[in-house]
């Protein structure tokens, strides 16, 4: 989602071009009535920092992804267990310590210590497809092809680990330790790519530590609480459209002598750069519940708190001193920003219920308050910034599981989910292109002793594609569209001792 970088506006508020000019309907020789105000096309198009800095916001990361693994850029990969059976009944089952993430009421669970640690590995495709126009002052519709790589296959793979230790204090009380990666996202296109104006690199992770304590009421009741740590930090990347900026400032009445020096607009030889990194250590909470009500059947219920960052990073930009002289915020520096992200609150309500001693049957549903996010906004230390509407919606997961008891020693599991999207159709972005999708599940554990078990899950995302349409060329110096289309394939192994 591209996020654009602080330009000041007209004493109107408004950029004088911020119409839309169709390529093929502007005529060369209808006089422009407007002039461009500092060109906000520059800052507006090249400091741009694509939403993820929402968490987007600015962060810049550790192990990201072409695309986000979940909602919005939230990573379902927490648990070996839970990716065998979809993610189902993570806040009922309570069967090992990576319960002190998904419900730490379910501690109560446990018996004296244990310790869980996962690797999961991520296997991503993503297809691209783009085309676009820069604005060319020179030509008779006012534009000129982007030139480029139109179509883009990106695979990547990464790992994502996680760790978990829970301790029996008394028969009651239990406290516990979580660390993982519960956000992550990011994409990485050549600086040829016909899309380099809107995106060329954005990662975000986040590291999240948290602390955990529960207690049991009764024999059914039982509550659990914790604070989360969470660092994150971002890296964005785009290029700037130098030969476009130049062309919109002799639109508004600049020399056409003045870009003698740069490549026609549409080329990529005379681009510039703009660069912010970013990152910011945050608090939250986690609230959950327990109900047992008999013992083939329990509910549970986690709440995380939104945890609100401020990142703050530098900023490096370099273009040609043109395009400084047209936006000075486009000249040559580095300086210092920052920009506000919200991690959503989240709850999940988890039921598991017992068929028989081979057979369980376990369900969530989990809501995510992505529609906080509905402007980004982004400050430089010297004063300006920009605000540019997301108006995400809330977003929900819905999923079922089943397991069999195959021997005394191996249990098999399978599931399948269903998640809806929280970017809208008007908001969506080469960083940002994530839809609603199904995921299907399969697991199994093994018991190889008394205190060690072992884990494996496997998880098949199925495609899911968005339509994109980013910038314009009177606001933004360039305009473009396409499709995006994404599959995720996940591997965890997971090991679980008891001590």
């Amino acid at each position: 989602m591209s996020l654009l970088w602080p330009f000041k506006k007209s004493a109107s508020g408004v950029n004088p071009l911020a119409h839309k000019i169709a390529p093929q309907h502007f005529d060369k020789n209808q006089k422009l009535k407007y002039r461009v105000s500092t060109c906000a096309v520059a800052v507006k198009q090249a400091l741009i920092l694509p939403t993820m800095m929402l968490a987007g916001a600015c962060i810049l990361s550790l192990g990201t992804t072409s695309q986000a693994l979940a909602q919005g850029y939230y990573i379902d990969e927490q648990s070996a267990k839970r990716l065998g059976d979809a993610f189902s009944g993570g806040a009922a089952d309570a069967s090992d310590a990576s319960t002190v993430f998904y419900n730490p009421a379910g501690m109560v669970r446990l018996d004296s210590m244990q310790l869980v640690g996962n690797l999961s590995g991520v296997y991503t495709q993503t297809d691209v497809t783009m085309s676009g126009y820069s604005f060319d002052a020179s030509s008779a519709t006012m534009a000129s092809a982007i030139q480029g790589q139109e179509q883009v296959n990106l695979d990547e793979s990464f790992l994502i680990p996680s760790v978990y230790l829970s301790y029996q204090l008394s028969p009651s009380w239990h406290v516990g330790v979580s660390l993982n990666v519960p956000y992550s996202s990011g994409s990485e296109f050549d600086t040829d790519f016909v899309g380099r104006y809107f995106s060329l690199k954005s990662d975000i992770t986040s590291v999240n530590l948290g602390l955990m304590a529960s207690y049991r009421i009764s024999s059914a009741w039982s509550v659990g609480v914790g604070l989360n740590t969470q660092y994150i930090e971002a890296e964005i990347q785009n290029q700037v459209n130098s030969a476009g900026i130049c062309q919109l400032g002799v639109a508004s009445g600049m020399s056409a002598d003045a870009c003698t020096g740069l490549d026609s607009s549409g080329t990529y030889t005379d681009d510039g750069n703009v660069k912010m990194t970013g990152d910011d250590l945050a608090f939250g909470y986690t609230i959950g519940v327990l109900y047992q009500l008999d013992f083939d059947t329990r509910f549970g219920l986690n709440y995380r708190s939104k945890i609100s960052h401020t990142l703050t990073g530098d900023a490096t930009i370099s273009a040609p001193a043109i395009v400084g002289m047209i936006e000075p915020l486009l000249t040559s520096r580095v300086e210092g920003g920052s920009v506000e992200l919200v991690t959503p609150e989240t709850l999940d309500l988890s039921g598991v219920y017992q068929l028989n001693t081979d057979w369980h049957v376990q369900a969530t549903v989990s809501w995510f308050r992505w529609s906080r996010f509905e402007t980004l906004d982004i400050e430089l230390d010297n004063g300006g910034g920009f605000s540019t509407a997301q108006n995400w919606d809330d977003s929900y997961r819905f999923a079922a599981g089943l397991g069999y008891q195959l021997t005394p020693h191996w249990v098999l599991r399978t599931g399948i989910a269903y998640e809806t999207t929280p970017v809208p159709d008007e908001t969506v972005s080469l960083d940002f292109a994530f839809g609603d999708f199904y995921a299907l599940s399969v697991g199994a554990s093994y018991q190889f002793s008394d205190t060690l078990y072992f884990d494996v899950g496997y998880q098949h995302t199925f495609s899911f594609n968005r339509d994109i349409s980013q910038g314009s060329l009177t606001a933004d110096s360039a305009e473009v569209s396409g499709n995006m289309e994404t599959s995720i394939n996940s591997l965890a192994l997971g090991v679980n001792w008891l001590f």
